[in-house]
């Protein structure tokens, strides 16, 4: 068995001493680590340089390198204020007093605003809203209930409809009652307003509706229809 013959084996250079030749492979080696060095020390000063232009960059979006140029022209950007403000500053003023002139109005408006609040707590100036359509509804059966069908315009078979305005206190007491709209028998207007001053007193009105009024008008109608006994 030959267990060497699987191994390399180096030899020198035929035609060179032995000691020439480990001289030559020494300084080969020595010359390769000096390259390496050489090469090692070149590649971080590379890496160094590289961010040179990054910070050129910034400053650059700044600052152009022509900065102290840009910098001697930046005095000469004063000039500029030459013609001062202070006359446009004198007119703004004036715009400021004016706008108070103009504001002025605004308390008129508001007094306008005080005016129709003073006119809607008015009785004539009041919005056309009726109260709840379950007072008016007791109202309408409580006179029902309390009308009679004269017998003179029963006997003649005589039927209408009549419109009364009643003046109520808020309380539901009847102050006075007008005829508004005849029926076109006088027997039947005079009942229509007579069961009205009859009833004296209607419902309370609602607390909560137009609590700051007083007295109502309210327009009631009042039917004789098919009579019967």
């Amino acid at each position: 068995m030959r267990a060497a013959a699987t191994t390399p084996i180096f030899r020198p250079a035929t035609g060179l001493p032995g000691r020439a030749a480990l001289l030559a492979a020494s300084l080969l080696l020595h010359l390769l680590l000096l390259a390496l060095l050489l090469d090692e020390r070149r590649t971080p000063e590379r890496h160094l340089a590289a961010p040179a232009p990054l910070s050129v960059r910034l400053l650059g979006a700044s600052a152009p390198p022509g900065a102290p140029a840009a910098t001697a022209r930046a005095p000469a950007a004063p000039p500029k204020p030459r013609p001062k403000p202070s006359p446009p500053r004198s007119s703004t003023p004036a715009a400021a007093s004016a706008a108070p002139a103009a504001a002025l109005p605004a308390p008129a408006t508001a007094a306008a605003g005080g005016a129709t609040a003073l006119a809607a707590s008015t009785p004539d100036a009041l919005p056309d809203t009726p109260p709840p359509l379950e007072y008016l509804i007791r109202i309408a059966r409580l006179v029902s209930r309390s009308q009679r069908y004269p017998w003179s315009a029963r006997q003649y078979g005589q039927q209408g409809d009549v419109l009364v305005r009643v003046h109520l206190h808020r309380d539901g007491r009847v102050l006075s009652v007008r005829l508004l709209q005849s029926s076109g028998v006088a027997a039947l207007d005079a009942e229509a307003c007579a069961v009205m001053q009859r009833i004296a007193r209607f419902p309370p009105f609602p607390a909560d509706y137009l609590p700051q009024i007083a007295e109502f008008d309210l327009d009631q109608p009042v039917n004789f229809r098919h009579y019967q006994d």
